[in-house]
């Protein structure tokens, strides 16, 4: 994901801007990455999936084009209401990542915010896309559904239509998930016993 950042609206010195990319790029893929992988043909392959953040555009090829990027972002002084295309200086890495994936084509999981309309059920999520960033109630964790549009873009690259790609917990995920039904399991058994 290429990002151009419109820094008018504050008096940050190159240096600072520099920084202030390093630190967003850090949020962002501190929450996306290292969540899922993706498994091609029942587990015989598995691939990371890994999320870039830069901001210098895509050359176009052409002398003295400007780069071509995804998408443009203005930046604020302070502390304000972020949305995907106004970010502020002040917003926590929660903001950072949760209009990153705004930019990735997914919708607000909150009342009050951009949300699916084709949805059925009311918001009622704590992940990070059920974040409303005008209160504390940041979301906790990452859903799979937020990975979901990677298996039909892998799946178009992919000539052979026979292959099968699957999203799955990154190891240390799937561990604590592991854990977790287990300890419920060992719960639900001494409950029936006593």
């Amino acid at each position: 994901m290429q990002i151009d950042f419109d820094w008018s609206n504050t008096s940050l010195t190159a240096q600072q801007q520099t920084a202030q990319m390093a630190a967003w790029e850090k949020n962002i893929e501190g929450w996306w990455n290292d969540q899922y992988r993706v498994s091609k043909d029942w587990g015989e392959y598995i691939f990371d999936l890994v999320f870039d953040v830069t901001f210098e555009g895509y050359p176009t090829g052409v002398p003295g084009e400007p780069p071509l990027f995804n998408q443009e972002v203005e930046v604020h002084p302070g502390s304000g209401r972020a949305d995907m295309e106004n970010w502020y200086l002040g917003d926590n890495a929660q903001t950072n990542a949760h209009e990153f994936g705004h930019m990735l084509g997914l919708f607000d999981e909150y009342w009050g915010g951009g949300i699916n309309t084709a949805l059925k059920d009311p918001p009622d999520d704590d992940h990070l896309m059920g974040a409303d960033p005008t209160s504390l109630a940041f979301g906790d964790g990452m859903k799979q559904s937020y990975y979901d549009f990677v298996l039909p873009w892998m799946a178009a690259i992919d000539p052979d239509d026979s292959q099968v790609y699957a999203l799955i917990p990154e190891p240390a995920t799937g561990l604590i998930l592991l854990t977790g039904v287990v300890g419920m399991a060992l719960v639900r058994r001494r409950n029936l016993n006593a």
